[in-house]
């Protein structure tokens, strides 16, 4: 089985010293974008290009990671991009990878799908090019999403191959690959509003368990002295973290 993350990314490995002073550099840059009022109602959200429409103004919010909230139950009525089959203009050159074998597929059904994931498993509902695609496990509109659920949204890709999103810290055999997602977004429908140092919960199941920034343990990171290492790219490394979504790949 081979773990792959959303959106053209790769895990990423760190040593014990180095992950501890990541976490506390985006921890501290994620604390700003806590949502201002919880009384903000509006009809419909956008974020990394992708817009979800409601059929009534909902109350929402911003986790500190730049997720949003939303106060539920509501109908989603439209998702831009839309889901549908492949365009016209779709370019797949898929071929073998290095270890002679493909985890895609030429399959034009399902491409910028939406999934509501409430048990972990292997299937996905994005895009009909991946080997795990099932068409049962994406959504369709309207959409009434209960309280303490997670709507995840996708645009996928129109070239393929395509760059590698994390690129710039990968050897030259693995700087493109075959990346079915160019982006994708989470929407939580919360019972209330959260407070304003909340992380964004688990996208799967019905059990939203909130951990806040101001429960983080800072006193057991370590503290390092930044002239002593080479210090990558903010910007660079705040995007790698930015979007949390992990799916399961193969057989």
């Amino acid at each position: 089985m081979m773990k792959t993350h959303c959106c053209g990314s790769e895990a990423l490995v760190f040593s014990r010293t180095s992950c501890a002073a990541m976490v506390a550099c985006v921890l501290g840059v994620l604390s700003t974008t806590a949502s201002a009022s919880a009384q903000n109602l509006t009809s419909s959200i956008s974020q990394y290009g992708i817009t979800w429409t409601f059929d009534r103004p909902v109350q929402h919010g911003r986790f500190v990671n730049g997720d949003y909230w939303v106060i539920g139950p509501v109908t989603v009525v439209g998702i831009a991009p839309a889901p549908g089959a492949a365009p016209r203009d779709e370019v797949n050159d898929f071929g073998p990878n290095k270890w002679g074998d493909s985890g895609v597929r030429n399959d034009v059904r399902t491409r910028n799908g939406s999934m509501v994931v409430m048990t972990p498993a292997e299937a996905q509902g994005y895009d009909a090019r991946g080997l795990t695609y099932d068409a049962r496990a994406s959504v369709s509109l309207p959409l009434t999403l209960d309280v303490d659920r997670s709507l995840v949204s996708s645009v996928s890709n129109v070239v393929i191959p395509n760059r590698q999103m994390h690129r710039d810290i990968m050897w030259a055999a693995e700087k493109s690959g075959l990346q079915l997602l160019k982006t994708a977004a989470v929407l939580t429908v919360l019972a209330e509003p959260p407070r304003d140092d909340a992380f964004r919960p688990s996208y799967v199941g019905r059990v939203k368990r909130i951990f806040r920034l101001g429960d983080v343990r800072w006193e057991r990171l370590l503290r390092l002295p930044m002239e002593a290492y080479r210090v990558p790219s903010w910007a660079q490394f705040e995007r790698y973290f930015e979007r949390w979504l992990d799916h399961l790949n193969g057989d």
